[in-house]
């Protein structure tokens, strides 16, 4: 309730009833999922759609971060894309219900060493550990990694069980997203897989830089890239 930002959900009021307990009013949204709107869509995004969905969850994650606030648990059921009374399409990211508060030590004890929390396949290595000292670069990685899976098609890990799949995320490098989506700029590609990198200080170390390279690629996403001389 405190971030107050047009990308994020937002609360209107909250308390508790004696007949349904704990309530949380929340803005109405016309619209749908991430998830669902790549579903429909055939299981990807257009490039430059996709990128203009996750700038726009960047600058929600900057209000929550400047916050204190991590989400921990983004993921395209998180994401919902709103529609306005001018038609008028706006992101909003949902549900901080496993959030963490940065700088509230009493809150944060309840998440002790070795807790999972979150959602695996987005879910970056530290947090795959259950390691402590969790920060902002974890949005970060699952931002990548919203975005990796609906431009191709596919996750950075995939394996037949919960457990493989902890155990791919902490021992493995990430699936190249080119050699499931050969099409893709090159470009875009290594901007995904640097937010997804396995170490955090290799990956964007703010929501801001790694909104700031998704823009620069938007404004210029149409330029042939330059290798050698020649026209890629």
């Amino acid at each position: 309730g405190e971030i107050d930002h047009p990308n994020v959900v937002t609360i209107t009021d909250l308390g508790v009833t004696s007949e349904f307990g704990p309530y949380i009013a929340m803005e109405l949204l016309r619209g749908q999922e991430l998830a669902t709107v790549v579903e429909n869509a055939g299981g990807r995004m257009e490039p430059a759609e996709a990128v203009d969905v996750i700038r726009q969850v960047l600058a929600g994650l900057e209000a929550a971060h400047k916050k204190g606030v991590i989400h921990r648990d983004l993921k395209p059921e998180n994401i919902f894309l709103s529609t306005d009374d001018e038609g008028k399409r706006r992101v909003k990211v949902l549900d901080f219900g496993i959030s963490k508060l940065r700088d509230d030590k009493e809150l944060n004890s309840l998440t002790r060493t070795g807790t999972v929390m979150g959602t695996p396949q987005f879910m970056a290595p530290e947090q795959a550990a259950g390691a402590r000292d969790q920060d902002v670069r974890i949005d970060l990685y699952a931002c990548g990694a919203v975005l990796y899976a609906v431009l191709c098609n596919g996750l950075p890990f995939e394996a037949e069980n919960y457990n493989l799949l902890i155990n791919e995320i902490l021992n493995k490098s990430p699936i190249q997203i080119l050699s499931r989506n050969p099409s893709l700029d090159p470009r875009l590609a290594q901007i995904v897989m640097k937010a997804i990198a396995k170490r955090p200080e290799a990956r964007y170390q703010s929501a801001r830089e790694m909104a700031d390279a998704l823009g620069q690629w938007y404004a210029n996403r149409n330029t042939p890239r330059t290798f050698s001389g020649s026209r890629l």
